[in-house]
Formats: structure tokens, sequence, C-alpha cells
């Protein structure tokens, strides 16, 4: 496209945006967003996978390995490298966007050509305070690359003022195409410690927040048959983690909103993904988890790639659960064996239920559904 001009640096350190001359653009600067490529699809059929499955890429290169033969398959390169992601003529709402993960969804969007709504309230990672300066920094970057966005303070706890940051987006730029639930905060202790005020905070931030800002959107994406919906999700919903029973159940709330917002929108174009991220931010520090992991690799960027593909046009896939981390991209599914099949109209007792117990617990033959009706057809007893 033309020779580098510049580069901007993020506080970091780190190359955000190119600075480029676009000979189609009449000599415009045109803002790219550095080139971050996996070459595996995550249905699976990507060629190698580590351990636990998904795709590794060492994150000291450009280009995924192999671990058969060392090299990226011709077609899986082909098609990485046909794809651009762009997001020209879209409007983007992402939700605590003014530190972490969700600052890079905002900045990564822009760089790619969306008109970004940046939604913080500027609080504490347990939700207290508030604070305009987080928002408007991520803006004011943004605006000094030379993409568009716009600040807001509103909490998406509460129905009206999560429908004012949607209505920011549809005052200023007329439309609203993406949105990225990522706020969130964290109050964890034990559950026989735990408040149930705090409890109910963290669910309403997480889920309850995640549906009011999708609901004062979603009549929007309807008539304009097209949305992007991207819930964030999290590993300890998935698999759980000791002292946070509020975190972890709102988490999982919000896998259980997409799978079923994922067949209603799908008439109108409406893709609804989620993800479980683990990037070093500060909503993950009191874990202790970066004492053992490097919290220098392990960056908001590398999951931002991921979130970027997810609410693309390109993305027609709805209805997954994408875990991003750096140098690792997989797929989750909830997943059924084929448990233990009995006459239905045998007598069952608890003491045949003990007996049967090993093969029930096996997960045997796993086997993943669409949906409910799939799910029933397959298991429901039926007549001979």
């Amino acid at each position: 496209m033309g020779s580098s001009r510049d580069r901007r640096e993020i506080p970091s350190g780190r190359p955000l945006f190119r600075e480029r001359i676009c000979p189609s653009a009449n000599g415009r600067r045109k803002l790219t967003r550095r080139p971050s490529k996996i070459h595996a699809q995550l249905s699976g059929r990507a060629p190698s996978s580590g351990p636990t499955g998904g795709v590794r890429i060492a994150t000291n290169q450009t280009s995924c390995q192999c671990q058969e033969n060392g090299e990226v398959p011709t077609e899986q390169r082909r098609l990485g490298e046909a794809v651009t992601i762009e997001f020209n003529g879209r409007v983007a709402v992402v939700t605590g966007a003014g530190n972490g993960l969700g600052r890079s969804y905002a900045l990564a969007l822009a760089s790619r050509g969306a008109r970004v709504v940046v939604n913080d309230l500027g609080g504490a990672i347990d939700g207290s305070g508030g604070s305009g300066t987080p928002a408007d920094a991520v803006v004011e970057e943004i605006r000094a690359a030379g993409g568009e966005a716009l600040a807001n303070y509103d909490s998406v706890a509460e129905p009206d003022s999560a429908a004012n940051i949607v209505q920011t987006a549809l005052d200023n730029f007329g439309q609203i195409d993406i949105v990225i639930n990522n706020a969130g905060i964290v109050r964890d202790k034990t559950f026989h410690k735990m408040s149930l005020d705090d409890y109910d905070f963290v669910a309403k931030v997480h889920y309850l927040g995640s549906v009011y800002v999708t609901h004062a959107a979603y009549p929007h994406m309807r008539e304009a048959n097209y949305g992007r919906v991207l819930m964030v999700s999290s590993n300890s919903g998935l698999y759980g983690n000791f002292g946070q029973t509020n975190y972890s159940a709102a988490k999982m709330a919000v896998v259980g909103f997409m799978n079923t917002l994922k067949l209603e929108g799908a008439r109108n174009n409406i893709v609804v993904n989620a993800l479980a991220p683990l990037a070093a931010t500060r909503i993950a520090e009191p874990s202790g988890i970066f004492e053992t992991y490097d919290a220098e690799l392990v960056t908001p960027e590398a999951v931002a790639a991921m979130v970027t593909y997810l609410v693309s046009e390109d993305c027609t896939d709805s209805g997954n659960i994408v875990a991003a981390t750096a140098g690792y991209y997989s797929r989750i599914q909830v997943m059924e064996s084929e448990g233990v099949r009995v006459d239905p109209r045998a007598e069952m007792t608890p003491d045949k239920i003990a007996e049967f117990w090993p093969q029930i617990h096996a997960m045997r033959n796993p086997t993943g559904y669409d949906d409910a009706v799939a799910n029933l057809t397959a298991v429901m007893a039926k007549e001979d």
C-alpha cells in the first residue's frame, strides 16, 4: 500500500497504529492496526493443536507453527492472507473501555475505521467511585491517531443508564452495529463471607448489564438487519474459581443469554458470541495469577485481535464460546456424554443410579448440540 511514515505509541511503548499513505485514498493517511494473523479455523479443522486443543501460536513470531511439520498449510495461509478486517461505516459501543481489555478493543476497532463510543464509569475494580478520566483518555488517544470516538460515563447496571450508552451512539453517529459487553467488576470473597449486596451487584454489572445494553441496541440492529454482539464470559464461570461465586455465576449467565439470542438474532443477521479472555489487566491482578505468568507476555492486544474478528462482518459464526489469550485461541463447547440407555418403562431407583454412576459420570463419546430442541430430540425417550 505504501511505505510506513511513523508509529504512534501507547504508554507501554508497544506500537498501536501504523500511519500509511494509501494510493487509493488520493494520498490521504490511512491508519491500520498491526496485523495479527491466526492461520487456523476454530471449528475443529485446524491442522494442529496443543494437548488441550485450540490453536497455539508462537508468541515471538508472526505466523503460527504447525506442530506436525513446522509449516503453515497452503490453504490456511492463503485464507489468512486474503482477509483484511475493516469497520468503515460501522459504529461500536464498548463498555468498560477506559482500561485494560476494553481499552484495547476500542483502540483496535477505531484503528480499523469504526466510530466508537468509549463507555466507562471510571470507578475502582469493585465498582465504587467514578471518574470521566479513563474514558476521556481513550477517546483522546483514538482522536490523536485520526479516529472517531466519544466518551460515555453511564453505568451498565441500571436499565436507563445502560440505554443511554446506546443512545449516545445513535445521537452522535446515527446507528449502532456492534456491542461489546466488557464492563465488569470484582468483589471476591468465599460464599459464606460474601454479602448478598456484593453478590447482587456483581451479577447486575456482568449479567444484567450485558442484557440492558444489548436490549437497548437490539431493536436498531433488527431494523438494520445487521448486528454483532459480544458477551464477555470467563474461565471462572466455565470452570469455577475459588472465592468468586458471584462473578462465576454472572459469567456463566451471559453464556446462557448468548445461547438463545444467537437463535433469535439469526434471521436478522445478528451474530452473537461469547469470549473467555485472559490478559494482564487490573481486574485480574487480585487473583495473583501474574505471580506465576509473565504479565508482559499476556497482553490485552492479543485478545483484542480475536475480539476484532468476532465483531466483524467477516465473522458469520454465531453462538460460540471462544477462549483467547496470548499464543492460544480455542472454541469451547458444552458437551454431553452418551450416558446410559435403559428401558424407559422399567422402574428406576437410586440404587440402580448408583450402579450406573461410573458410566453416567464417564464422558464417553461426547456430543455438542446447537440448541435445546436438538438435545431433546436426541435424548428424550421415544416409542419404538
